[in-house]
């Protein structure tokens, strides 16, 4: 049976079994010799009638054909995919060309460049693209660390600010109501310098009631024996004819533009001073005595708007000479005690009393 056993038609089950068992290790003939000489013949048989079939198999018409069509087709479709990719090629090298970068020349064209020179432009133009989203995102990163320092800058500050805001709150309604009352603010600052020298301080008070009542009512607060009553008269019956025959509703008018808005908390240190100047004062240890230091005020006002004649110090307290250098550190004409002293002048000085 092996002499005349059909070699040249070995079905393809036959075929498949013999591949597996000719490449398992303990089948080599080597191997079989050492069991068997007989089996090791047997084994090269099989192995020879294995690789007679291999050979029909690879060489038969029949095989031949198969695999021909087979191979065609993978032709054409092979043709197929090399012209889509020619196409492909064509798409990116215009793409490239486009960017505007200087990857290709303008004598550079698709069929001088091969697949490789491609697919190295396109692997460099990424790596250049991922370089330059790097240094971007580093860049962004850097602004946005920035930006957050300067973000917790502002909140800090704000947080410092806080305490401030009702502050300036309540300074610029301050502001507004001084705007409201500047010019009786004005006015009984005006009345205090001038008349205010001359007396003590229940008097300068006593004068600065009654001047804000008469800003707040329109009318003086006089005694009808007072001698001020017939300047009043008189004033009254120069009053054009034609305003004393207006209605009810004009005289009502007139009633209310007599109103002149002062501050209520009206104070000759807030006008002629100012909080800093306060402080410094209390620094230099000056005297704290409100008298004495709206009495120096009133003097630099005087001497500052009106020079000439000198002011007189009435001066129990000693306090004169230097409040005045105090008061004239650094501007305006220094008043020694030379100057003060000068002989012939007291008949023409404003007295101005340090108490």
């Amino acid at each position: 049976e092996l002499e005349f056993y059909d070699k040249d038609n070995v079905p393809d089950q036959v075929y498949e079994t013999l591949s597996e068992i000719v490449k398992q290790p303990e089948f080599q003939p080597g191997v079989v010799r050492e069991a068997s000489q007989a089996a090791e013949s047997f084994s090269l048989w099989i192995r020879a009638v294995y690789q007679y079939a291999t050979i029909v198999r690879e060489y038969s018409p029949s095989f031949v054909n198969e695999y021909q069509s087979r191979i065609e087709e993978a032709q054409i479709k092979l043709g197929m995919l090399r012209k889509q990719a020619f196409q492909m090629k064509i798409k990116l090298v215009e793409l490239i060309r486009e960017d505007g970068d200087d990857y290709l020349s303008d004598s550079d064209s698709v069929t001088d460049l091969s697949d490789a020179e491609v697919l190295a432009i396109l692997e460099q133009k990424e790596r250049d693209l991922l370089q330059k989203l790097k240094e971007e995102e580093e860049r962004y990163l850097a602004e946005t660390k920035d930006w957050q320092q300067k973000l917790k800058h502002a909140e800090d500050l704000m947080h410092a600010l806080n305490p401030h805001e009702i502050d300036w709150y309540e300074t610029l309604k301050q502001s507004k109501d001084r705007k409201l009352t500047v010019s009786g603010d004005s006015l009984l600052t005006a009345a205090a310098i001038v008349y205010f020298g001359h007396f003590e301080e229940k008097i300068r008070q006593e004068l600065l009631r009654k001047w804000k009542t008469a800003c707040s009512t329109g009318e003086l607060d006089m005694d009808p024996e007072d001698i001020r009553q017939e300047l009043v008269k008189l004033l009254l019956a120069k009053t054009s004819p034609a305003s004393q025959e207006k209605g009810t509703s004009d005289m009502d008018h007139q009633r209310g533009s007599k109103f002149i808005p002062t501050r209520s908390d009206f104070l000759i240190l807030d006008i002629l001073s100012s909080l800093g100047e306060q402080l410094n004062w209390n620094r230099a240890k000056l005297p704290v005595n409100a008298t004495a230091r709206v009495s120096a005020l009133l003097a630099r006002a005087l001497v500052s708007c009106r020079p000439f004649p000198w002011s007189l110090f009435i001066n129990p307290d000693h306090q004169c000479e230097m409040w005045m250098q105090v008061l004239q550190q650094g501007a305006g004409p220094q008043l020694s005690r030379e100057v003060l002293g000068v002989p012939g002048r007291l008949n023409s000085m404003s007295p101005i009393t340090f108490l």
